[in-house]
């Protein structure tokens, strides 16, 4: 492919620059950049490179050259974008760094606080109501 997509030359550094990015992001939770994960993020930016680099070669291609296949039997450009993203989201929801999973994780945690607030309010309220009536109900 012209777009170089499928190039290890190519993707290589731009998914390996992807990939320090992705650790960096604040958004990204430690969870996801630890260890055990690294390897579905490294893939993860390796197709986001190889998204970026079909994305920047589309505009100088005209329709019917973004439609219609290179090699007989193949897919379009079109089609390998197309599969390169849809892959690319699955596995942001395996990662759960989706925007709805990382949406409901936000939620989780503010749920959590929420209740470790009100525990730690109920603990109060009864500590208060011990000293006032001289010790813990009988």
């Amino acid at each position: 492919m012209k777009s170089g997509a499928y190039s290890p030359r190519k993707v290589g550094p731009l998914a390996e620059e992807m990939l320090a990015e992705l650790l960096a992001a604040d958004w990204i939770p430690e969870r996801v950049k630890a260890l055990d994960c690294r390897d579905d993020l490294a893939k993860l930016a390796r197709l986001r490179a190889r998204v970026q680099l079909l994305t920047d070669e589309a505009p100088s291609m005209d329709l019917d050259e973004v439609t219609t296949p290179r090699r007989a039997n193949g897919r379009s450009p079109f089609e390998i974008l197309d599969a390169a993203e849809n892959q690319a989201w699955r596995l942001e929801q395996k990662l759960r760094i989706d925007p709805m999973s990382l949406l409901e994780e936000q939620q989780e945690a503010k749920a959590e606080a929420d209740l470790e607030a009100m525990a730690a309010l109920g603990a109060e309220i009864r500590a208060r109501r011990e000293a006032e009536l001289g010790g813990p109900p009988g």
